[in-house]
Parts: structure tokens; C-alpha cells; sequence
């Protein structure tokens, strides 16, 4: 199943490299005027990480043919060491993955539980009047506290359904006009539900840690999202935008050492690199002052989701090495199943032909067209049942792969024999699913 899911990631992983590559160029088109469509383009890939999806479009050279599937070679002694490095090596991929999930899973609620701990004597603060015209004017109906400690030394916001705003403890002595901006920033982080997207931020950036293009595409969602609060916040307090940019200068150089940086919340919590580009964007603005996307914009974008689903589309079917449902790779060693030479080889009752009579070609496969190779390794026992079944090689074709298992699986042996006792043995055996060529220039001659 980790083997599975490590599959899965590495496929996501490259097409949301590809994805990123289409993105970035056009996000800069208007990095001083309009980041709602920057935001979005980043999102997309965003939710392509959560959702790694791989559309399978069936082939389409290939007509329908009623055939039986074809069964072809002989017996393979199995290269034990050679296949048992191959999926240990895939194993521990997966271990190392798995562990290191789980790791900063850990970090990430130890780092929440910190924080909540540090400020769990913030005091409260009344809201001014000008407070609840804010939330009605912005259409929010829930009750938000505000609170201030002095573990908190730039504005934040945590909660989904039990909002709080947390303020540095002298916010009480700021100007009206900057308690005004700072508050409006904040309430439209909760306006958009900003906070939703952050956790799944904080998910994705825990199950791809190792994706360098998943901490960029974080960084520019946190960029982009602060300049489209910071535009709606002038907007709603009515201040001028260079006094905004001068305030943010000011808090930022008032950092004492005795802040408490959450993970799961909204606030400014910034690379230098992405601070300096977003007080520039504030001194800068220029164009749309409302973020209203315009049509070429919209464009653009439903030309991003629909190059991330193509992206995701696989025409010649799946690549993946995945098993079929049910089937269980063995991972052990079994003391009485490892190969050993033998004077007599195991061998189906009735030959081959046993082999290719429990064969079922699957009906989606057959009429997309899609054929491969499976290569399976068995366990052949001493009462001749094959068992332990493991694909070696997978056709590209999860459908192809169980078919092999069940035709190897429902066939009876006669076991393999040293002096003429049976043994059990390890084997492998390759099973081909064709489509005739003849039959196939039939049904388009039809």
C-alpha cells in the first residue's frame, strides 16, 4: 500500500513540475496589478498536490477483437537477490517516506501546541464601534475575538468556525488609523477563509517535503495572498498606501526576540525576500485597485486547470507498477519457498494450454486496444497450488495484471521433485495478452 501511495507521489510530483513550468511565466504577467490571478494560478497546482490523479483515455488504434489472450515461454529461475534488492530498495523509499511524514506531523502539532500554550493568558480586547462596522461592511456575521499578549509581536489569525484575532500587547497605543488598517487585513483573511487554505498548505507541504517546487509554489500562495488582503484592507480603513507600507515597516522593526510564530494561521510570517517584494508591490500598485479579474485573466486561467487535466491524462494507459486490489506482495523470506535446484520442474496439469484456458482477457483492456507483458513470480508448494503471488514486471495495466495473478493462481500444478519428492520452488512465469494482428485487419476491413 506505501509502495502505492509512493508511486502515486512521484507520478504527481513530475506533473506538478510540469504544471509549475506553465505557471510561473504567466503569474508574472501582472505581479503589480492584479495578484487574485497570480493567487488562483498557484492554487491550481496547489490542489493538483492534494488530488494526484492520473486520467486514463483509452486507446483509440485498436478496434474491438473477441480473442482469447496468448500465453508464451517457459520457466524462469528466479534472480532472488536481483529482484529482492530492487523492491527494497522501492521499500525503504517508502519507509523513509512514511517515517518522515509522520515526523513532521508531529513537529506540526507540537509547534501549534507550543504556540497555543504561550498565549494561553492573552487578554482580551473590546472592540471600538468601528470594529462591527467593518464586519458588516465585509458581510462577516460571526463573533471574532481579539486578544493581545506579548508573545505576539505581529497581528495574526487562527480558527475556522471560533475566529481570534491576536495583537501585539501595545496595540492599544497604536493610532486609530493603524489599528484600522491592521484589523481590516486580518478581517479579510476571515472574509476569504484564508485559514482553509493554509491548513491545506500546511498538508501538502508535509506530504511532498521533498519537492522543492511545492515550498515555492507555498511561498508565492503566502505572497500573493498578503498583497490581495493588503489592497482590500486600504480599500476598506481608506489609507493612504504609503502610510500602510511605512506602518508594516514600523512593526516589523519592533521585533523584541519573544514572538510566537504559529504554523496553522494567518499572519506575517514571511522570507525576507518575499517581504521585501511585498512592500514593494504596496509602495508600486498600479492598475485594477479592486483585484476584479478581467476576461483575458479568466482566460488564462481555465487554460491552466485544463493543461493541469491534460497533464494528468495518459493516453497509452497506466504506467504505474501498481498490483491489482487484493493482491499482496510478499516481502519476507520463506524458508521452504526459496528456489532450489530441483531434478524435476514444476509444470501445469495439462501443459501451457492449462495456463491459457484460465486466462481472462478483461473486457475494458480488450476494447481499448490495450495489450503488455505480466511477469509473475509464484510459489509453487508441495500440493502443487500456486501461492505468494508478486509481479516482477507489470504490464503498464493494473486490469492485465490481475488476470495473469488469477489464470497462475487457478491453475493446478504437478510440484517440482528431487528424487522424487515434491519440493515447494519459487518461479516466474511471463504471461503475454496479444491482440492477433490478422483478427485486428479483419475488424477494420468490416
Amino acid at each position: 500500500m506505501v509502495d502505492q501511495i509512493l508511486d502515486m507521489l512521484m507520478q504527481s510530483s513530475w506533473q506538478i513540475l510540469m504544471l509549475s513550468l506553465i505557471v510561473w511565466p504567466l503569474s508574472r504577467l501582472s505581479k503589480k496589478a492584479y495578484p487574485n490571478f497570480a493567487y488562483i494560478l498557484w492554487v491550481v497546482i496547489l490542489v493538483k498536490a492534494l488530488i494526484p490523479i492520473n486520467i486514463i483515455l483509452p486507446t483509440q488504434q485498436l478496434p474491438i477483437v473477441e480473442l482469447a489472450p496468448v500465453f508464451s515461454g517457459q520457466f524462469i529461475q528466479t534472480a532472488s537477490i536481483e529482484s529482492s534488492w530492487s523492491l527494497s530498495i522501492k521499500t525503504i523509499l517508502a519507509i523513509v517516506w512514511l517515517t518522515s511524514v509522520v515526523l513532521l506531523t508531529i513537529k506540526l502539532f507540537a509547534s501549534e501546541s507550543s504556540h497555543r500554550r504561550k498565549i494561553r493568558n492573552a487578554v482580551p480586547i473590546t472592540p471600538e464601534p468601528w470594529f462591527e462596522d467593518m464586519q458588516d461592511e465585509l458581510g462577516i456575521r460571526q463573533k471574532i475575538s481579539l486578544l493581545a499578549d506579548d508573545h505576539i509581536q505581529s497581528p495574526l489569525m487562527q480558527g475556522l468556525w471560533k475566529v481570534r484575532i491576536y495583537l501585539p500587547l501595545d496595540f492599544s497605543s497604536w493610532t486609530i488609523e493603524e489599528q484600522q488598517s491592521v484589523l481590516a487585513h486580518e478581517l479579510t483573511h476571515v472574509r476569504r477563509l484564508d485559514i482553509v487554505t493554509i491548513y491545506l498548505q500546511a498538508a501538502v507541504r508535509t506530504l511532498y517535503f521533498f519537492h522543492p517546487i511545492i515550498w515555492l509554489v507555498n511561498d508565492q500562495i503566502d505572497l500573493e495572498r498578503e498583497k490581495i488582503c493588503d489592497d482590500e484592507a486600504i480599500e476598506l480603513s481608506k489609507t493612504e498606501r504609503n502610510a500602510y507600507g511605512d506602518q508594516l515597516f514600523r512593526q516589523l522593526a519592533t521585533d523584541q526576540g519573544a514572538r510566537s510564530v504559529p504554523i496553522l494561521a494567518g499572519g506575517f510570517f514571511m522570507s525576507d525576500s518575499s517581504i521585501i517584494k511585498r512592500f514593494r508591490y504596496i509602495k508600486e500598485k498600479r492598475g485594477n485597485m479592486k483585484n476584479t479579474l478581467k476576461p483575458h485573466h479568466v482566460i488564462l486561467i481555465l487554460i491552466v486547470i485544463s493543461m493541469a487535466v491534460l497533464i494528468a491524462c495518459n493516453s497509452e494507459g497506466p504506467q504505474s507498477t501498481m498490483e491489482p486490489a487484493g493482491l499482496e506482495k510478499t516481502t519476507g523470506t520463506i524458508e521452504d519457498a526459496e528456489f532450489q535446484a530441483y531434478d524435476k520442474p514444476p509444470e501445469p496439469k495439462g501443459g501451457f494450454a492449462a495456463i491459457q484456458k484460465n486466462v481472462r482477457y478483461p473486457e475494458l483492456a480488450r476494447k481499448a486496444g490495450i495489450d503488455g507483458t505480466t511477469i509473475l513470480q509464484v510459489i509453487i508448494n508441495k500440493l502443487g497450488v500456486a501461492t505468494d503471488p508478486e509481479i516482477l514486471r507489470s504490464s503498464g495495466n493494473e486490469s492485465l495484471d490481475s488476470a495473469a495473478v488469477n489464470a497462475a493462481i487457478m491453475t493446478e500444478w504437478i510440484p517440482a521433485q528431487i528424487k522424487g519428492e515434491p519440493v515447494s520452488v519459487k518461479i516466474s512465469i511471463p504471461i503475454v495478452f496479444r491482440l492477433k494482428t490478422d483478427d485486428i485487419t479483419k475488424e477494420r476491413a468490416g
